[in-house]
C-alpha cells in the first residue's frame, strides 16, 4: 500500500557474434557469503514468485468496485495472461464497508453489492485465485493518505476473526500492509505480522501471505519466518527514476530469496505513467531477473498489444518462475551499464544487460563473470532467437533505458557463430603510467581482419581516445596489443575499462580490469567515490556539512579537536569507494560535529546518527552516537578482502528527535592498505628432472634460496582470514564461504603468457587470463553453493613456461568458523617457482598484522 502520494522501438540489434564484459574475472559473488537466513514459512505456497494483478496502481482507492474487478478477471482469462501464469486477482484497500456488531468485516455495499464471497466465486470460475487486503493496526493506508471515511477496518484484535472471514470468502492470497501501525497502535512489525500468519494457518485454508512494511526494518532478514513475500522498498511510481532506484536497491538482497520466500520490490507499473516501451521491458525483465512477485497494476481491458506481448513473454516469465528460486546478482555496474546474472535450473544462466544511460550502447559480459564454466549457446529472450555460441563473451546493442534478457544454456548449438574474446589486465600505482597488454583471440572459423579497439571512459584512468588497430587474427589464434594507461592520483581499486572490438560491420563490447594500488594509508576524502549521497547538501571532503553547496562547511571538529582530514555527513548519508580488496582496516573518529550544538540547543533536540561500515554489502560495524550522551569514538574495522567499502549514516528515532540536525563526522577517515612483498622460501625438495638446466635472466627469476620471512605469523593459530606459510611457497587461507568471490593472484609468469586456473582437489576449471608485462596474473572465481567443504588446492599454470603456482583454501558452510592453520597438501611441480613467486588469495583477506601479504606487488 502507498506511503506517499504522487499525483515503440525495434528489437535489440544483435551483433553477428556477441562479446565480453570482462576478460579478467574481477567477479562479484552470485550469493553473499556468511548470511544466516531465517527458516522459510512452511506453508508449501508460493514456491515460485506469485503472479497476478492488484487494483492499487490502476485505480488507487476511489476507482475500486466490483464491476472493474470482474472485468479484470475476464481480461486476464482472455488475453493470455492466465495462460502465461498470472493467477491472483487482488482487491486492494477501500473494499471495506465496516464491521458488524459482531465484529465481522463486510464489503462496501455500493462498491461491492454482491459481496466478497460472490466476487471470489466469480474469480474462481475463471480459473483464477482471489486476493484481498488487510492491515495489522486499526487504520488502513487509505484512512491516512486518501481520507477514506470508514474506520476500524484493521485486524488488530480481530486477527483470527478476519482470517476466518477471508477463508469463508474463498480468499487465496492476503496482502497485509503496515500503514503506520507503529504510530497509530504502537505495534512491532515481526510480532504483528506473525499474529496474522498464525491466524491464517489456523483456518486450514491455503492462503499465500504477503507483507508490506516498505523495507524499513530490513524484513529480508526476518520475513521468511513470517510470510511468503515481503516488500523491500518504498512505493513504486510509474516513472523511470523510481524503477531504476528500486532496481539498484535490490543488488545485495539475493541471499534472502528462495522458494516460498521472496523479496518484493513492489507491484508492476508496466503500461502506466510516462514509461516508454523500452522502459516497460526493462521494468518487467528486471523484475523477472530479481525473482520478484509479478503483480500487474494497469487496466487489463485496454492494454496495447505491445504491452501484452511484454508481460506475457513466456521465456522471460520462465526466468522469473524458475524452480531453483534464485534471485539475480549484479556482477557489473560501470558507466551506467549493468550486468545481472541469475542461476537457473539445469545449469542455465539468466543474464540481464541493463542500459541506464541516455544513449544506445553495446553491453557485454563473459561466461566467467556470470559464474559459468565451459561453452554455452546464447539466446535473446525478447526476440526468441539463438544468437551465438560462446565460451568467453557475449553482448547486445541495447537501446537507452533498455534491457536485453539472455539465457545461456550449457553446450553449443550447430550453426551459430562463435564469439571472439578480448582479455587483459594491468596493475599500477595511483599516479603511475603503465602498459595494458590486451589479447584478442579469434574463436571463429574465418580470419578476423581490419579490427580495432576503441576504449571508453574509465573513471580515474587516462586511455587512448583514438581507435587502436589490431593485426589480422587467424582462426584459433591470438593477437597482442599494447595500450598505454595512466592512473590518476585519486584512483584506486579495481577499475573497469570498457572497450569495443570492431571488425567490419561487427562490434563486440568488453570490459578489462585495471587494478590501481592504494598507498599504505589512504584517506577516504582523497579517493574517487563510486557514489555519495547526503541528507543536506553534498557529502563533504575534509569539512563539516555547511549549506547546500560543496566545500562550504566549517572545519571538522569533535569535542574541541579539529581534524584536517575526514568526511562531513548529514543523515541519511552514504559514500562508496572501490578499494579492490587491497585494504585490511578502516579507521575513523566518529561523532556529532561541534558546529551543530547551538542549533540543537535552540531547537531543544539531541542530534544522533548511526555510523555504519559495510564491506561488499555486509555490515561489519555499527555505532550510534548522540551528542552530549556519547563521546566521539575511535573505530577500527576489519575490511580485509572487500572490493567495495561503504560508509553510511542512518536516521535515528522519529521526526521529533530531529535527526536531520545530526552533522555526523567521520574524522580522520582512512584505510590501511598496501602490500608487503613476500620473500620466497626454499623448497623442501626439488625434482631435477623438472628444473631447467639454464634460465633466461630476462624472464626467469633467480633460484637463490631464501629464508622464511620474519613476517610469517606464529604457528599458534592465525586470526580468522589470516595466512600462514605451511610449506615452501604455499599460502593457506581460512574462512572461504560458499557463494563468495575469491581473487587468486600470482607472479613470475612470462609477460603475455596465458595462465589457467584449476581447483585441483575437486577438478574445476576457473578460467584463464593473460599475464601482464610484469608476469602478474589475477583470476576471480566464485565458490559454488554446492562446492564440497574442507581443504582444496588451487593451481595456476602457465601455458608457455609451464610454471605452476599452488595454494590451499578452506571452504566453509554458512555458520562454520575456520580455526587454526590448515595442513599443507600442496606441492610445487616446478622448483623454480618456489624461489620466484608466491600466490595470495586476496579475496578472503590475507592479513599479517595490519598489512596484506602478496607476491603480486614487489
Amino acid at each position: 500500500m502507498r506511503k506517499s502520494k504522487f499525483k515503440p522501438k525495434a528489437p535489440f540489434g544483435w551483433k553477428s557474434a556477441t562479446a565480453a564484459l570482462m576478460g579478467l574475472a574481477l567477479v562479484g559473488g552470485l550469493a553473499a557469503g556468511g548470511v544466516q537466513p531465517a527458516q522459510a514459512l512452511d506453508n508449501g505456497l508460493a514456491l515460485t514468485p506469485p503472479m497476478g494483478w492488484n487494483s492499487w496502481n490502476q485505480v488507487r482507492c476511489y476507482g475500486l468496485n466490483e464491476t472493474m474487478v470482474k472485468a479484470t478477471a475476464d481480461a486476464m482469462a482472455a488475453n493470455g495472461m492466465a495462460a502465461a501464469g498470472y493467477e491472483y486477482v487482488v482487491v486492494d484497500d477501500c473494499w471495506q464497508g465496516g464491521r458488524g456488531t459482531d465484529g465481522v468485516l463486510f464489503s462496501h455495499p455500493d462498491r461491492f453489492p454482491s459481496g466478497m464471497k460472490a466476487l471470489g466465486d466469480y474469480i474462481h470460475s475463471k480459473g483464477l485465485k482471489f486476493g484481498i487486503y488487510g492491515v495489522p493496526g486499526t487504520e488502513t493506508c487509505a484512512n491516512f493518505w486518501d481520507s477514506y471515511p470508514i474506520y476500524g477496518l484493521g485486524s488488530l484484535n480481530h486477527e483470527q476473526q478476519d482470517a476466518d472471514t477471508f477463508a469463508t470468502w474463498g480468499v487465496d492470497y492476503l496482502k497485509y500492509d503496515w500503514c503506520r501501525a507503529d504510530e497509530t497502535d504502537q505495534l512491532k512489525r515481526p510480532a504483528a505480522f506473525g499474529k496474522m500468519r498464525d491466524a491464517l494457518k489456523a483456518t486450514g485454508r491455503n492462503i499465500a501471505y504477503g507483507i508490506s512494511e516498505y523495507g524499513v526494518t530490513e524484513p529480508w532478514t526476518w520475513g521468511a519466518d513470517v510470510a511468503n513475500l515481503w516488500r523491500t522498498t518504498h512505493d513504486i511510481a510509474p516513472n523511470w527514476g523510481s524503477i531504476t532506484g528500486i532496481i539498484n536497491s535490490q543488488a545485495e538482497l539475493s541471499p534472502y530469496a528462495r522458494p516460498g520466500a521472496w523479496n518484493d520490490p513492489d507491484m508492476l507499473q508496466v503500461g502506466n505513467g510516462s514509461l516508454t516501451a523500452d522502459e516497460n521491458r526493462s521494468h518487467f525483465g528486471m523484475w523477472a531477473m530479481l525473482a520478484a512477485p509479478l503483480f500487474a497494476g494497469t487496466d487489463l481491458t485496454k492494454l496495447p498489444a505491445e504491452t501484452v506481448k511484454t508481460i506475457t513473454n513466456r521465456e522471460v516469465i520462465g526466468v522469473n518462475q524458475d524452480p531453483l528460486g534464485k534471485q539475480a546478482v549484479r556482477v557489473s555496474n560501470a558507466n551506467g551499464l549493468q550486468v545481472w546474472a541469475k542461476p537457473l535450473s539445469g545449469g542455465d544462466i539468466g543474464v540481464a544487460l541493463f542500459n541506464t544511460t541516455g544513449a544506445t550502447a553495446t553491453v557485454g559480459s563473459t561466461v566467467t563473470q556470470v559464474n559459468g564454466q565451459g561453452s554455452y549457446s546464447v539466446r535473446s529472450l525478447w526476440d526468441g532467437v539463438d544468437v551465438a555460441n560462446t565460451s568467453s563473451s557475449f553482448s547486445a546493442t541495447v537501446p537507452s533505458h533498455g534491457t536485453a534478457i539472455l539465457r545461456l544454456t550449457p553446450g553449443e548449438k550447430p550453426g551459430l557463430p562463435t564469439t571472439p574474446s578480448v582479455s587483459g589486465q594491468l596493475s599500477l600505482a595511483a599516479g603511475e603510467s603503465g602498459t595494458l597488454e590486451v589479447s584478442v583471440r579469434n574463436g571463429g572459423t574465418a580470419p578476423l581482419t581490419g579490427a580495432s579497439l576503441q576504449f571508453g571512459t574509465a573513471s580515474g584512468l587516462t586511455l587512448p581516445t583514438a581507435a587502436v588497430p589490431v593485426a589480422t587474427v587467424a582462426p584459433g589464434s591470438t593477437a597482442k596489443v599494447s595500450v598505454p594507461v595512466t592512473a590518476a592520483a585519486t584512483a584506486g581499486g579495481s577499475i573497469a575499462v570498457p572497450v569495443t572490438l570492431t571488425s567490419g560491420t561487427s562490434s563486440y563490447a568488453f570490459q578489462l580490469g585495471v587494478e590501481v594500488r592504494l598507498p599504505d594509508t589512504a584517506y577516504v576524502s582523497d579517493l574517487a567515490w563510486i557514489s555519495s549521497s547526503n541528507g543536506w547538501g553534498p557529502l563533504e571532503r575534509d569539512k563539516a556539512v555547511g549549506d547546500k553547496a560543496a566545500n562550504d562547511g566549517p572545519a571538522l571538529k569533535l569535542a574541541g579537536i579539529t581534524y584536517p582530514k575526514g568526511l562531513g555527513a548529514n543523515s541519511p548519508a552514504s559514500v562508496k569507494v572501490n578499494v579492490g580488496a587491497q585494504c585490511t582496516t578502516f579507521q575513523a573518529v566518529i561523532g556529532i560535529d561541534d558546529d551543530v550544538k547551538a542549533r540543537a540547543a535552540t531547537d531543544k533536540v539531541v542530534p544522533r546518527s548511526t555510523f555504519e561500515v559495510y564491506a561488499d554489502g555486509k555490515l561489519v560495524s555499527n555505532t550510534t552516537i548522540a551528542m552530549d550522551t556519547n563521546s566521539p569514538t575511535t573505530i577500527s574495522v576489519d575490511v580485509s578482502g572487500a572490493q567495495i567499502i561503504e560508509l553510511r549514516n542512518a536516521l535515528v528515532g522519529t521526526a521529533n528527535t530531529a535527526s536531520w540536525h545530526a552533522w555526523a563526522d567521520w574524522a580522520d577517515a582512512k584505510l590501511i592498505c598496501g602490500v608487503v612483498p613476500v620473500e620466497p622460501t626454499t623448497p623442501a625438495t626439488s625434482d631435477p628432472a623438472t628444473t631447467p638446466a639454464t634460465s633466461d635472466p630476462a624472464t626467469t627469476p633467480s633460484t637463490t634460496p631464501a629464508t622464511t620471512p620474519a613476517t610469517t605469523p606464529s604457528t599458534s593459530g592465525p586470526v580468522a582470514g589470516s595466512t600462514t606459510t605451511a610449506a615452501a611457497g604455499v599460502i593457506v587461507a581460512n574462512n572461504v564461504y560458499r557463494g563468495t568471490a575469491i581473487t587468486f593472484k600470482g607472479t613470475g609468469f612470462l609477460p603475455g603468457e596465458v595462465v589457467s586456473g584449476t581447483v585441483f582437489s575437486e577438478p574445476t576449471d576457473i578460467g584463464s587470463v593473460t599475464a601482464d608485462a610484469h608476469g602478474n596474473v589475477s583470476i576471480g572465481w566464485i565458490v559454488p553453493e554446492n562446492f564440497a567443504t574442507g581443504e582444496h588446492k588451487i593451481v595456476l599454470t602457465g601455458a608457455d613456461s609451464e610454471r605452476t603456482l599452488v595454494g590451499i583454501f578452506n571452504v566453509l558452510t554458512t555458520g562454520q568458523t575456520g580455526t587454526g592453520d590448515l595442513a599443507s597438501t600442496g606441492t610445487n611441480t616446478n622448483a623454480l617457482w618456489a624461489a620466484a613467486s608466491v600466490m595470495a588469495l586476496l579475496g578472503v583477506g590475507i592479513v599479517i598484522g595490519n598489512r596484506r601479504r602478496a607476491g603480486l606487488h614487489s
